[in-house]
């Protein structure tokens, strides 16, 4: 995300904040090193959205404090993942599955316009808001960025939390795994903690 914040042009920005995602240009985080990211996840209770801080008690994360921490919408219904039978039609481009590493280049030489908008939605998905633990990944919001005016009045602050929680609590229930690969949005576990505690 850092590269291409740094890479695209002022109207490709500019179509970004128009779409509520705005916050994600100024993120300077390329990277959260394994031991913190073990931590936080060890630390963290997703079943109740909140830290469980040793002398402090409760620290809950809610999707209020990811809007504030990335600067994305915090109203509205939750984006819809598309379903394994609605992936046909015109509902997204041919070509569905993505390797993140390509994505950041083909986003800064396409022109700007709705493609390029959903496009980056996705790409915001995979690598910050909702990541996997793969390297390529087949995108399954196409449906809800079809008009891509509506997906500002989305809320994906609250679905970047579900993720979130989802991911981590299906990790904590393989006793004895490594955490390094987890996916959704550490990112906002530490600013979280940091800014709060």
């Amino acid at each position: 995300m850092v590269w291409l914040a740094s890479n695209i042009d002022e109207t490709k920005k500019q179509q970004i904040r128009d779409l509520g995602f705005g916050g994600l240009l100024e993120i300077k985080c390329r990277s959260i090193p394994n031991g913190i990211a073990t931590w936080l996840i060890d630390n963290f209770n997703p079943t109740l959205s909140s830290f469980q801080l040793h002398r402090d008690g409760v620290l809950p994360l809610t999707a209020k404090d990811i809007s504030l921490i990335l600067g994305i919408p915090n109203d509205g219904p939750l984006p819809v993942e598309d379903t394994d039978s609605s992936e046909g039609g015109d509902s997204g481009p041919s070509r569905r599955t993505y390797k993140w590493k390509e994505l950041p280049e083909e986003l800064v030489s396409m022109s700007g316009g709705d493609e390029f908008k959903r496009l980056f939605v996705a790409f915001a998905c995979g690598c910050l808001l909702a990541p996997t633990t793969r390297a390529e990944h087949k995108i399954r919001l196409w449906g809800c960025t079809k008009v891509v005016t509506e997906v500002v009045s989305l809320n994906w602050a609250e679905y970047v939390r579900n993720v979130l929680c989802n991911r981590i609590l299906e990790v904590q229930k393989k006793s004895g795994k490594q955490h390094q690969y987890v996916g959704g949005c550490i990112f906002v576990l530490l600013v979280s903690l940091v800014t709060r505690y």
